[in-house]
């Protein structure tokens, strides 16, 4: 969900643990979730020690959170079957006076979409996480949004009216131009109206 979100890409929880290389069972770190984003062409910054308050102004800026997740809380506050204890990602999208709004990527009916979780019962579960992995200690993965990236100083690069070869040329960038990409898609990023940029020939700022 946090990949589609922000680069129009659809995939499975399977597709996504495949792209991380993982080749063992064994849950992924946080570090390997980010790491797999950014090979989808999201760039998220790893916070911790967050307060509450953090989440709310993250969600109020039109950024989901992927957090993780002490699955045991859940299942005792009725929220999940699930038995396992290892460590559950799920993305807060939203929240009100009483709640956050989770998808759960493993959920494939609809009330994985949109959980209801009390904001106790998830500062509980997202505390008691960190109690036992301190690095996780209220973390989370927070997408960079828009993606920064500036172009190489010895590259002059087309701009094209859409994200491939085959679109309209629109203009050229200047050696050095800097420019903010708000959406990925493949190797292309958007930085206007109508305007892609190919990213093989930028570095990130």
């Amino acid at each position: 969900m946090l990949v589609q979100a922000f680069t129009s890409q659809t995939i499975t929880p399977n597709e996504f643990f495949t792209k991380s290389g993982q080749t063992s069972d064994q849950p992924l770190s946080l570090r390997q979730v980010g790491a797999t984003l950014m090979r989808y062409g999201l760039s998220a910054l790893q916070r911790s020690r967050m307060r509450l308050l953090d989440l709310s102004a993250a969600l109020a800026s039109g950024r989901p959170l992927l957090l993780p997740l002490k699955h045991a809380v859940l299942r005792e506050a009725g929220l999940t079957n699930e038995s396992t204890d290892a460590p559950h990602y799920m993305v807060a999208v939203g929240l009100d006076m009483t709640h956050f709004y989770l998808h759960d990527p493993l959920r494939r009916d609809n009330g994985g979409a949109g959980m209801a979780i009390p904001i106790l019962v998830l500062y509980q579960a997202w505390t008691e996480v960190g109690a036992e992995m301190s690095s996780y200690e209220r973390s989370a993965l927070v997408p960079r949004n828009p993606i920064r990236r500036f172009v190489s100083a010895n590259t002059i690069i087309n701009i094209r009216s859409g994200p491939g070869t085959n679109y309209d040329s629109v203009g050229k960038t200047k050696a050095g131009d800097i420019f903010e990409a708000s959406k990925i898609l493949g190797d292309w990023g958007q930085i206007g109206e109508d305007r892609w940029l190919a990213l093989r020939y930028t570095r990130d700022i």
